[in-house]
């Protein structure tokens, strides 16, 4: 039978004309014993890229005497792969080893025995998790495939056997069994090269040759660095990261970024750290880390220029051809809520404003948000309680449609919590400083609200606050290397807020209005748009408002902005309507 069977295999070979021979596969079989597979011992930690390991088990293997060569495959495959409708490329992609089991003298009728395997191989180079598997029907040849050491050896066919491997294993996919499952652990760092040695740069100069001075300034603060060495041959293997203390808590992701630039640093002390890391796949090394300490003696605020800005957002110096996008088509729709309020009940610790500056407010912003494109919902009036505002803030999430941008703004007092200073209020007119949970507005539940308006499919939301105590937590890291696109197309929520912590809201005399909105709406109006290309991003927008209101103030107010939520940011558009003087 099996030499009929054998010759009708070479029959069906011939008449399709395959160029390979295709072996029998009837001449016994194999079966692992589960419980007795061991991967290196029985030990489960994670193994390193390419690391020799040994798989020992139990097997029952039968063979019908013939001159016939059996092997075993034994396959390491991803274990998101699906073996058993794995295509050829898939398969190619798996690492096939063959383990010799028979052949060549052997003569016996039948051989059926209980076998005790252990079998040393190399995991792969990459890391994740891998499952090794095993065919119970064998594979048989002829002939001794290439590479082969003998019986019990296992190896890695090469030339034409390594295709017929693959090929065999593809047509006996359904056949493939589980013997266990391993981890490959990303390449271990070695400790800290000597040579490896890392030079840190502070506005392209040696650190500390020049003192530090902080105030207003055209330049930007920046730090780049430069490793040299052996490793440093392989640009393509050296990756770094870096942290300023205190504003970064811990490090960064590694990236292949050589320089940092900081646009806006309070006053106060501060260390810049940056390691280098080389990983080529085989091999892992990190750098000691390079560090400056200095003080800013004065709080630091960088004229946005549209060199800086492209620099920190590009990485590459100022190009003519500057990428843009049509914004009315990225928003289904614009909304906003401007809510102005001058009149307290608790005229002790909130004392009136005058109701034509808080007015001048709300209809400068309402005019510069209508030419672009919002729908504008005001609440200014006598008086204007909490209930009142939380009502039309409920009605605008209610509203909300997927892909718009919602803006809500606040002009009125801004005050701490007297137990618990770390919790900001916005007052309205009901609002007593005394027991603020009462009738008050808890700045950090806008953010409830902001997750309300992105959970409907809104595209982004922004909160400015023009009021005293609202400044939040600096962004103080080099701005985001992205595209338009990319700002357009993601959710996020930012707080544009009028000063930091301990500074108040000014009011310009000579506008009769707040400092901070006459910059908020001039921006808007097209002012911030400071690369020049027809949009104006969140980044752009506070950066100008932040400048300009420091500037005009001589810093005693600095705007602060914080990311809520989301990647995305707010687009706004420019055209020659929205300009005005």
């Amino acid at each position: 039978m099996y030499q009929l069977l054998k010759a009708l295999g070479a029959a069906l070979i011939s008449s399709t004309f395959v160029l390979f021979w295709l072996p029998a596969a009837i001449a016994g079989g194999l079966t692992v014993i589960p419980d007795s597979v061991t991967i290196n011992k029985g030990s489960t930690e994670a193994l390193q890229p390419n690391q020799e390991i040994e798989i020992s088990f139990f097997a029952y293997n039968y063979h019908f005497g013939s001159s016939e060569y059996m092997y075993l495959p034994i396959v390491i495959v991803p274990l998101g792969d699906r073996e058993r409708s794995a295509s050829i490329s898939e398969i190619r992609k798996w690492q096939i080893f063959v383990l010799e089991l028979a052949g060549g003298a052997q003569t016996a009728p039948v051989e059926e025995k209980e076998l005790r395997l252990s079998v040393r191989l190399r995991v792969p180079g990459q890391f994740g998790r891998y499952k090794i598997m095993y065919s119970y029907n064998p594979l048989f040849y002829g002939r001794p495939l290439q590479g082969s050491g003998g019986r019990r050896t296992i190896f890695r066919p090469v030339g034409p056997d390594q295709r017929e491997a693959e090929f065999a294993v593809s047509r006996n996919r359904m056949h493939l069994t589980s013997m266990g499952e391993f981890s490959v652990a990303a390449p271990r760092a070695r400790e800290a090269a000597d040579n490896m040695p890392l030079y840190l740069k502070v506005n392209n100069e040696i650190p500390g040759l020049r003192q530090l001075k902080g105030g207003i300034s055209e330049t930007p603060l920046t730090f780049s660095w430069e490793l040299r060495g052996p490793y440093a041959r392989q640009k393509q293997a050296v990756t770094y990261r870096y942290k300023l203390w205190p504003s970064d808590k811990s490090f960064g992701e590694w990236s292949s970024e050589i320089e940092s630039i900081y646009t806006f640093l309070n006053s106060g002390a501060y260390e810049f750290q940056v390691q280098a890391k080389f990983d080529d796949g085989k091999q892992s090394t990190v750098s000691h880390i390079a560090n400056f300490s200095f003080f800013m003696p004065e709080t630091m605020i960088v004229q946005p220029t549209e060199e800086v800005l492209i620099k920190a957002m590009t990485g590459a110096q100022v190009s003519p051809n500057k990428p843009s996008i049509d914004v009315d088509s990225v928003y289904s729709g614009s909304r906003a809520l401007l809510v102005g309020v001058w009149n307290f009940d608790d005229r002790t610790n909130l004392p009136a404003f005058e109701e034509r500056k808080i007015r001048n407010d709300i209809e400068t912003l309402k005019v510069s948000l209508e030419r672009n494109g919002f729908s504008v919902t005001t609440l200014i009036k006598q008086r204007v309680n909490k209930d009142e505002v939380l009502g039309h803030i409920d009605d605008l999430v209610k509203e909300t449609k997927p892909n718009e941008r919602v803006l809500v703004y606040f002009s009125t007092h801004g005050f701490p919590d007297p137990l618990s200073p770390s919790d900001v209020y916005l007052a309205t007119s009901d609002c007593t400083v005394a027991k603020p949970r009462v009738k008050c507005l808890k700045l950090s539940d806008l953010e409830t609200d902001a997750k309300r308006v992105l959970a409907l499919d809104a595209r982004q939301v922004l909160f400015a606050i023009d009021s005293c105590f609202a400044g939040l937590g600096v962004v103080s890291k080099s701005l985001p290397r992205t595209n338009l696109t990319r700002l357009a197309a993601h959710q996020g929520a930012f707080m544009l807020t009028a000063g930091l912590p301990d500074q108040k809201a000014q009011i310009d005399q000579t506008l009769n209005m707040s400092t901070f909105t006459h910059f908020l709406a001039k921006g808007l109006d097209g002012s911030a748009d400071l690369i020049e290309d027809g949009v104006i991003t969140m980044t752009e927008l506070f950066l100008y408002v932040q400048y300009e209101t420091a500037r005009q103030t001589k810093s005693e107010q600095i705007p602060m902005m914080g990311r809520l939520l989301g990647q995305g940011e707010m687009l706004f558009k420019k055209s020659a309507a929205n300009l005005r003087p």
